[in-house]
């Protein structure tokens, strides 16, 4: 009895997945830009895209470009955070460096990643200026006080996710939670570095947080899974050439590396 209730409670789930939803998505803006590298949206709707060599653009919901940041060193950035009130982070891996710019690009910290810990494989901004790095030299999570330097939470996760720690890809502070991504899991720990819980994941490209939901494009769609639960629901997208998802706001960006459109959030 236990074996049919569970199969049916899988057919059920995913006949759901399946039986997906339209959505409508009401196009803003198209543009067009080469070697796009990561993209994020702040709170008033500005979208913040990298180039391959380090530049941050800044675009308005039009599509319309407002300002840019040259970097003095070239290197690819690999993590850029727009959703804080004030602040836009950039980290790049090769420089093992970490810029905070105001909303209007103008750079306020520049600062390298070094003594008291190794080598950085992802960083992130926290609440209070806090830094969330993944230090791939021990696989230990620390929360850092960037202006001293000094660790706050150091979280061993060698001992906590085992060989799933050498996979880890992406950290991301989002409404008092951190989420940490691999090529086929979420782990989420509270804002001290406690693990709460993991789900199954099936996106691609960089977490894109939403409400209380994670997105990510599917060849055949746009799924939302609830990062409390696990659930996932699947939505058809009628017409689309991008291969990556961000939104925040009124707006919802669907974007890869030769240019991003831009639509009304649905979700909103």
């Amino acid at each position: 009895m236990r074996f049919r209730l569970t199969l049916l409670a899988i057919f059920l789930t995913t006949a759901r997945l399946f039986a997906q939803e339209e959505i409508e998505l009401r196009p803003l803006a198209e543009v067009e830009m080469q070697s796009l590298g990561l993209l994020a949206i702040d709170n008033r709707d500005n979208i913040f895209v990298s180039d391959a060599s380090g530049g941050i653009y800044q675009f308005n919901a039009k599509g319309e470009q407002v300002n840019h940041f040259s970097p003095s060193r070239q290197a690819q950035v690999t993590q850029l955070d727009a959703d804080r009130t004030v602040n836009i982070f950039s980290f790049s891996y090769d420089l093992q460096e970490f810029n905070i710019f105001d909303r209007f690009l103008n750079q306020i910290v520049s600062n390298k990643l070094d003594s008291p810990v190794g080598i950085i494989r992802a960083a992130t901004l926290g609440n209070n200026q806090a830094l969330w790095v993944f230090d791939e030299s021990n696989l230990d999570l620390l929360k850092l006080d960037h202006r001293r330097m000094v660790v706050l939470q150091h979280q061993p996760l060698s001992l906590l996710l085992g060989e799933e720690a050498l996979e880890i890809e992406e950290i991301r502070e989002y409404q008092n939670l951190l989420f940490v991504r691999t090529d086929t899991k979420v782990f989420v720990f509270d804002n001290q570095g406690n693990y709460l819980r993991q789900h199954t994941y099936q996106g691609q490209d960089r977490l894109a947080l939403f409400g209380n939901h994670l997105y990510y494009v599917k060849k055949d769609g746009l799924r939302r899974q609830d990062y409390r639960t696990g659930e996932v629901e699947g939505f058809k997208l009628p017409d689309y050439s991008r291969h990556a998802v961000q939104l925040q706001g009124g707006i919802l960006v669907l974007y890869n590396d030769n240019g991003f459109q831009v639509f009304e959030n649905p979700f909103r």
